[in-house]
C-alpha cells in the first residue's frame, strides 16, 4: 500500500513540476517517505517548490474559486487519466523561531483511491520539514464542530484518508473522531461551497503529546469550498 501511495504521490509531483516547472527555481530535495513514531533519523522534505506549482485552472462558478483541475503524468511525462482536484490557499504558521509568518498551502483531492493531500510552505516558498520521530494532526472546525485525525506522512506530504491502520490510538483518543466521518463531513462541506478554519499541529510525538500540540509547528488557514464541488463534477464526467 506504501508503495502505492508513493508511487501516486510521485506522478502528482512530476505532473506538477511539467506543468509548470522552472529549473533555475527548483531545489534540490529530499522525497523519502517517512512514518512518525520511529527515532529520528534524516529530514524529509516535499517536492517540489512553489514555483513549480502552477495556479488552479478557471472554475465554471461565477465566484472566484481557489479550486482546478490538474492531471498526473508517469516518469516519461505522458498523462496517466488520473485527474486531480488542486487548491490553493494563504495561511500563518508559528514556531519556536517566528510567531504569525506567511504560509502557502496547496490542497490537492485525489478521488481515486480517495485522499486529501497537504503540502505546506512556510515563508509562502518553502518546504516543511518532516522528521520520522514526529506526528501531524489536523482538526478542522465544520459547521461549529471540531473534527480531527492524524495525518498519515507520505514522500513529504501529510495524507488525510478514510483509512490510516498506523494511527496512534493516543491521537485518536485525543481527537474523539472517527476518521471516515471526518473524510465524508469533509468533503460533503467542500461541496456546498463551505470555508473551513483548519489546524495542523507538527512535533516531536513524546512534545506532542505532553503539549497536546501546543509546542512544535502550528499551521493555521482557511479553505474555501467556492468551485470545488464543478471541478469534481468534471472529473466525475470524464
Amino acid at each position: 500500500m506504501r508503495n502505492h501511495v508513493a508511487l501516486l504521490l510521485c506522478a502528482l509531483s512530476l505532473s506538477l513540476m511539467l506543468t509548470g516547472c522552472n529549473s533555475s527555481q527548483a531545489n534540490s530535495l529530499s522525497t523519502n517517505a517517512s512514518v512518525s513514531s520511529a527515532p529520528a533519523e534524516q529530514p524529509v522534505t516535499p517536492s517540489p517548490t512553489p514555483s513549480s506549482i502552477p495556479s488552479p485552472a478557471p472554475s465554471p462558478t461565477l465566484e472566484p474559486s481557489n479550486w482546478g483541475i490538474k492531471s498526473s503524468v508517469d516518469k516519461f511525462g505522458d498523462d496517466t487519466g488520473h485527474p486531480y482536484v488542486l487548491g490553493s490557499f494563504q495561511g500563518t504558521f508559528s514556531n519556536s523561531a517566528t510567531m504569525g509568518s506567511d504560509l502557502k498551502v496547496y490542497v490537492f483531492y485525489v478521488p481515486n483511491p480517495g485522499w486529501f493531500i497537504f503540502r505546506l510552505f512556510e515563508y509562502g516558498n518553502s518546504p516543511i520539514t518532516l522528521y520520522t520521530s514526529d506526528v501531524a494532526n489536523l482538526e478542522m472546525k465544520i459547521d461549529d464542530e471540531v473534527y480531527g485525525a492524524e495525518l498519515q506522512f507520505v514522500a513529504g506530504d501529510l495524507i488525510l484518508s478514510p483509512r490510516y491502520s498506523d494511527a496512534n490510538a493516543t491521537l485518536k483518543a485525543y481527537n474523539g473522531t472517527d476518521r471516515e466521518v471526518f473524510y465524508k463531513t469533509l468533503l460533503a462541506s467542500l461541496r456546498r461551497g463551505d470555508t473551513i478554519s483548519c489546524y495542523i499541529s507538527i512535533d516531536d510525538f513524546d512534545d506532542w503529546i505532553e503539549t497536546l500540540g501546543a509546542s512544535g509547528s502550528q499551521y493555521n488557514f482557511k479553505i474555501s469550498g467556492i468551485g470545488f464541488a464543478e471541478q469534481e463534477a468534471t472529473i466525475s464526467s470524464k
